[in-house]
């Protein structure tokens, strides 16, 4: 009981064990709101209050008391106003519920989780009374359904979302479940879901039975749509998948542990040669293939069960229907069980005969084509066409197999065999360097014209008898000519350089041209072809360069040499060479005996060609000159030529001679004369560079000829120039009379000195006629000044001061005298710049002026003169001594007096 004070006034022991006290002793005079939870007093306080002046009775509460220790008890309670001691109270009832609160939220939790499961679920669960009405749905069933929400399916029947087409079947099958007491079955059904699109369930419905009556049912909806669509989509695969088994080229098989075909394709049915897919099912290769191939199978399929371990792309023999030998590629892969036991095996075999026999086919080209890549490698190391033309014949011998190889080069009209490989050993000719016209080897000209290989037997009518000696075909039983030609054998190839010959003189039955052969022997010739011709051009180039080089030699050897012989020795030394000949001479051409002169000669085994000379229009060279042409006569036995000279031909042994007239400007300057030993059949190109030799001969003559002439009109000339200016100088001595004798003496002097300063021969002339025509300007000085006896005044020192550069109007005209005009112009001039006329110093001094004033002073001084006598060597070297360095260039006077000493 609780006083109006709020304090408690009694209190049963039951109310002092839920509080916790010892007894209820404990509680009394305690206030009431000390047992109350703090989140309550507020609240309890204002229903007391309430309570007691309504003077109502308030129904039970749920509110939380603590105890004394401090812990929690829920509790309900219930309050009564009434008069205690004729005071308001209140009685106060409450019963401890703390175990029924934890039931019912126990209960609430374990409501709220099965109802969580149920509304996540993927599966939809529905209750429905006994006339099918939904009662329950959870959320998926309503999604399975169609509808947003599970309020949209209640009140519903579970027959309205059948499909039409599956109500009957399902209609029956669901009454028979629902109205069932046993457990529930599996119904498969497809419904219908308001946008009108279809679903396949899958439904487990039980009974509701109340009373031993069915009040309805309750059960698991599952949409297995996918599901369904997936087994019908793994339905078709399944049927795809063995329509492509069956349809596929392998074979490929299933056989249990002991060895039976369980599954088989139609390609595998089909290889075992039986007549139906019954007959191989269910039977073991020994019953399907002959034993050894039977037991070889078995013995790797068992290999594999055993062992677990696959076989993966192995090769082995078979046979097919037909029981014909072929090759497989199989693999073989164990088949196991859920729990990983091996149960049986997987097979797959293909045909690969075709494969191995391209494989065979691939290796045999591939090792082909090493040979001729390492074949291409060696021609690309060959340094000559000889050891081409021997690799060629001896890969043909050894790729093609044949008994002999030979190579022949066209040359013009002509087909010339080069080489062979190994006919030395068979003992057969060749016939290497013999040339034999096309026009007489129709089956070679027609390959060389088709561009294509030809095989035929050595009995063919084709072939005629200068063709049967060229191909050895009394010797061979079969021959294949293959043509060589740069650029292959399409369009923008180049002309035919010769042919391949190939022999076979072993049995016919040895198929010695077959077509692999054919394309063999056709790849070593495009190969071949390239190589010859890089040699034949290479070959070309240097015997052009040769040649430039030898043209070279002789353009310097003109130029140089003035000594005809020389030139044409060299000349005739290059013909040899070049043209790989015996002998060659030079006859040069007298224009005034009109005869051929022997000049030069080479090679010549005698002396008695020295001699040789003809009258124009005489004997061959004779004619050659004459006629302006080449005469050539390749083989002298051949021929009926007539030579004046035979004796000579005999000794030298000559079986081919030529002769070239060497002409330059319309004038034929000579012969040159060719002998060989052998019979010569030269091509157009040795014909071409006979004629340029021709022609630098004919220049060389002509040059040497035309120098000849200018040195003796030079020699000439010079001779006149140098009596000329003796003419002068000696004029000059004889007008002036003091003078006679000084110019010669100065000039000898100057010259031999000048020769001590480096000067050449030829500025040395020009040193000479300047010290001749030293004094050639005093011509304008009158006689008056010039000739007379005493001191000439200072007017008449002015007039003969200007002889100088009268020298120099006198002589600048005249074109050879430029070198000889320093001397009588410059003589006067001074090393310390006070000469005259211009005043020159020290070096600007032309050396040959400064060495001629030394050599005047000396001579003029030294020499007696009219109004004096001549002075002492001793007082003239003093004095030049004395002046050197103001008057005299020091070391000019120096090198003077070493002269002179």
């Amino acid at each position: 009981i609780v006083h109006s004070q709020g304090r408690v006034v009694f209190a049963n022991p039951a109310s002092a064990k839920i509080i916790g006290a010892a007894s209820q002793v404990e509680l009394i005079a305690k206030p009431v709101m000390e047992f109350v939870h703090p989140d309550y007093r507020e609240s309890t306080l204002e229903r007391i209050r309430q309570s007691l002046s309504k003077d109502i009775l308030d129904p039970a509460m749920e509110e939380k008391f603590m105890r004394i220790d401090g812990t929690m008890v829920d509790v309900e309670v219930a309050a009564i106003p009434f008069l205690y001691d004729g005071s308001p109270a209140m009685l106060t009832v409450f019963n401890d519920i703390t175990g029924r609160k934890q039931a019912e939220e126990a209960l609430r939790s374990s409501e709220e989780k099965y109802r969580s499961l149920v509304d996540e679920v993927n599966d939809g669960f529905y209750v429905s009374d006994a006339s099918g009405f939904f009662t329950f749905a959870n959320p998926a069933l309503a999604r399975i359904y169609g509808f947003e929400t599970p309020q949209a399916i209640i009140g519903r029947k579970f027959m309205d979302f059948i499909a039409p087409e599956a109500l009957a079947e399902l209609s029956h099958s669901a009454r028979s479940t629902m109205h069932s007491t046993q457990a529930p079955e599996v119904i498969n059904g497809q419904i219908v879901r308001p946008d009108g699109t279809h679903a396949f369930v899958e439904i487990k419905a039980v009974s509701v039975i109340q009373d031993g009556q069915i009040v309805g049912s309750q059960g698991v909806v599952r949409d297995v749509t996918e599901r369904k669509r997936a087994d019908e989509k793994l339905e078709e695969e399944r049927i795809q998948l063995r329509t492509l088994i069956d349809n596929l080229p392998d074979q490929i098989y299933i056989m249990d542990i002991q060895g039976r075909k369980i599954i088989a394709n139609i390609a595998d049915w089909q290889a075992s040669g039986r007549k139906s897919m019954e007959e191989v099912i269910g039977k073991t290769d020994l019953e399907l293939y002959p034993p050894e191939l039977a037991n070889a199978y078995w013995a790797l399929d068992k290999s594999v069960i055993d062992s677990g371990t696959s076989l993966i792309n192995r090769e082995e023999p078979g046979i097919d229907a037909l029981g014909k030998p072929v090759w497989l590629l199989s693999s073989k892969v164990p088949l196991r069980d859920g729990r990983g036991k091996v149960v049986g095996l997987v097979g797959i075999g293909r045909d690969i005969t075709e494969r191995k026999h391209k494989e065979e086919e691939i290796q045999s080209r591939n090792a082909e084509l090493r040979a001729l890549y390492q074949f291409s490698r060696q021609l690309a190391d060959a340094n000559d066409l000889a050891a081409v033309l021997e690799l060629v014949n001896r890969q043909a011998v050894e790729l093609v197999h044949t008994t002999f190889s030979g190579i022949a080069l066209v040359e013009e009209a002509d087909l010339v065999p080069r080489a062979v490989h190994p006919l030395r050993e068979l003992g057969q000719n060749f016939g290497i360097g013999t040339r034999r016209s096309l026009d007489i080897l129709p089956v070679c000209r027609k390959v060389l014209e088709t561009n294509e290989p030809l095989s035929l037997p050595a009995d063919s009518p084709e072939f005629g008898s200068a063709e049967r000696k060229l191909l050895l075909l009394d010797f061979a039983r079969s021959v294949c000519l293959v043509p060589l030609r740069v650029g292959g054998h399409g369009q923008g190839a180049s002309e035919a350089l010769g042919m391949l010959i190939l022999g076979e003189a072993r049995a016919d039955s040895r198929e010695p041209f077959t077509p692999e052969k054919l394309r063999v022997a056709r790849s070593l010739g495009d190969q071949a072809a390239s190589a010859i011709w890089r040699m034949l051009l290479r070959e070309q180039s240097e015997r052009r360069l040769q040649q430039l080089a030898s043209l070279g030699e002789i353009d310097r050897t003109i130029a140089s040499v003035m000594d005809l012989r020389i030139s044409l020795q060299m000349i005739l030394r290059h013909v040899c060479e070049q043209l790989a000949v015996d002998a060659a001479d030079v006859l040069v051409f007298n224009e005034t005996l009109q005869t051929l002169e022997f000049s030069a000669g080479r090679g010549f085994r005698s002396s008695a060609i020295q001699g040789k000379h003809q009258r124009l229009g005489e004997g061959q060279a004779g004619k050659a000159a004459i006629e302006r042409h080449l005469i050539q006569i390749p083989d002298l036995a051949a021929s009926q030529a007539v030579f004046a000279w035979s004796d000579l031909l005999k000794t030298e042994q000559v079986q081919a001679y030529f002769a070239v007239p060497l002409i330059t400007k319309g004038k034929v300057k000579g012969v040159l004369e060719i002998y060989h030993r052998n019979p010569l059949d030269p091509n157009e190109e040795w014909l071409d560079f006979l004629n340029t030799l021709a022609g630098q001969a004919a220049i060389g003559i002509e040059n040497i000829q035309l120098i000849n002439n200018l040195q003796t009109s030079t020699d000439e000339l010079e001779l006149a120039y140098d009596a000329t200016i003796e003419g002068w100088s000696h004029a000059l001595d004889l007008r002036d009379k003091e003078t006679e004798g000084h110019t010669r003496r100065v000039t000898d002097r100057t010259v031999k000195l000048a020769r001590r300063f480096g000067l050449s021969e030829k500025e040395l002339v020009q040193v000479r006629w300047g010290a001749l025509l030293h004094d050639i300007g005093k011509m304008g000085v009158p006689d008056g000044i010039l000739l007379k006896p005493g001191p000439l005044t200072a007017e008449e020192w002015v007039v003969m001061k200007k002889h100088p550069g009268l020298a120099y109007e006198m002589l600048e005209p005249i074109h050879y005298l430029g070198k000889a005009l320093d001397i009588p112009y410059c003589h006067h001039e001074k090393w310390d710049g006070s000469g005259y006329p211009r005043g020159l110093k020290g070096e600007q001094i032309p050396l040959v002026a400064r060495i001629f004033a030394v050599v005047d002073v000396w001579d003029a001084l030294t020499s007696d003169r009219p109004y004096r006598k001549a002075w002492s060597v001793e007082e003239t070297r003093q004095l030049i001594q004395t002046g050197a360095g103001t008057h005299f260039d020091p070391q000019v006077v120096k090198t003077f007096f070493l002269e002179h000493d």
